[in-house]
């Protein structure tokens, strides 16, 4: 029995990411995370610089590190083993806080939901 499979092979870097990492590329932010999501749940630049402004509100400080307490406070939910698992579905390095590429991870990975997996979160 033979199983034959077919493998794209780029000779050159696609064109849409190399604009994506000329234009994103030049902020402290972007990193090999956030290149892997946007490429995974194609998001484009546009969407990514607009959810940048979304978690910039949380950055108090400005360093790329939001708390995540905070982060289901602006989402109306408290604290629990829920967010927990969302946490450790999406691999975060830290429990207490997120960076701007694991909150993005989060939330691309959250709306891929369908109605009866949220339903059944509650």
């Amino acid at each position: 029995m033979h199983i034959w499979y077919h493998t794209k092979k780029f000779v050159k870097e696609p064109k849409l990411h190399k604009v994506t990492t000329d234009l994103l590329g030049q902020y402290n932010w972007y990193d090999s995370r956030l290149d892997t999501v946007m490429e995974s749940y194609g998001l484009k630049p546009e969407t990514v610089l607009e959810l940048h402004k979304i978690f910039s509100k949380l950055d108090y400080k400005g360093n790329n590190v939001a708390d995540v307490v905070e982060f289901f406070d602006v989402l109306g939910e408290p604290r629990s083993t829920y967010g927990d698992w969302l946490l450790k579905g999406v691999d975060t390095e830290s429990i207490s806080t997120i960076t701007f590429s694991e909150y993005v991870h989060i939330v691309t990975s959250f709306c891929m939901f369908g109605k009866s997996e949220v339903s059944e979160l509650e």
